[in-house]
C-alpha cells in the first residue's frame, strides 16, 4: 500500500491496485472522509479542496 500526504491540503492519499482513500485534517486537527473507491491518481487530489469532506464531528 502507497501512501502520500499533500501538505498544502493537508490530503493523506492510501492506495493500492483496487482502491484509494483519502482523509483531509481540518484545521490541522481533525481527520475527515473525504473519498474511498476506485483508484485515483496522485495528480487528480487537486480535486478534493478544503471544507469538502465528511467528518464524525458535526461542528466542523
Amino acid at each position: 500500500m502507497h501512501i502520500s500526504f499533500e501538505p498544502t491540503q493537508g490530503l493523506f492519499h492510501l492506495q493500492n491496485k483496487h482502491m484509494s482513500y483519502v482523509i483531509q485534517l481540518i484545521q490541522n486537527a481533525y481527520p475527515a472522509h473525504v473519498y474511498w473507491g476506485r483508484p485515483i491518481r496522485s495528480g487528480q487530489l487537486a480535486f478534493f479542496r478544503r471544507g469538502q469532506c465528511f467528518s464524525f464531528d458535526r461542528s466542523l
